[in-house]
């Protein structure tokens, strides 16, 4: 099997996004800079596998790393998430982050085989294509029978469940359109 890391930059929607399509989640965060908090914001901590204290060798890297741990507990996710604190200046914590990251790869479901979950990935990315499409077809096509179902929808003479149903069953109608 392959290792790809994927890395996004701060934190917000894109990292939940990409939790969808990784193995292992790692958050990485700075002392002092209330990284903590953000992830917190973000709901990055609830899709984490591993918190990463980077510069632990800085004088907030304990208070972080405590803060964070803190708020696993607190969630109650102490034991299935872990918080490492690492240093590249003196190379401290980097063996237990490997080691972290072992532990929690072969736990997964699909290490005793051997084999990817790419299923599982590609039904993600082929739903959020669908959704795509979805949405750029209620949102973007003049068609009385959307028209009408969002319109009967707002008035609450259709549920949100039956609005879906309507708008999914014209999608072969208008992808044939598009080709």
């Amino acid at each position: 099997m392959e290792i790809i890391i994927v890395e996004t930059v701060g934190t917000g929607q894109s990292e939940v996004e990409v939790a969808d399509l990784t193995d292992i989640k790692i958050v990485v965060c700075a002392p002092g800079l209330g990284d903590e908090m953000q992830a917190i914001k973000a709901g990055i901590l609830e899709i984490a596998d591993l918190l990463v204290v980077n510069k632990s060798d800085l004088p907030d890297a304990a208070r972080t790393a405590n803060h964070l741990k803190a708020m696993l507990h607190h969630r109650g996710h102490e034991e299935r998430r872990a918080v490492v604190s690492v240093s590249s200046q003196n190379g401290n914590g980097v063996s237990a982050l490997v080691d972290a990251i072992e532990a929690r790869f072969a736990a997964l479901p699909f290490a005793a085989s051997s084999t990817s979950d790419s299923d599982g990935y590609s039904r993600s990315w082929l739903a959020r294509d669908v959704a795509d499409a979805a949405a750029a077809l209620v949102l973007h096509t003049p068609d009385y029978r959307i028209e009408a179902s969002v319109e009967r929808v707002v008035q609450g003479t259709l549920s949100r469940a039956e609005g879906i149903n309507i708008v999914v069953g014209l999608l072969p109608e208008f992808a044939a359109a598009r080709k």
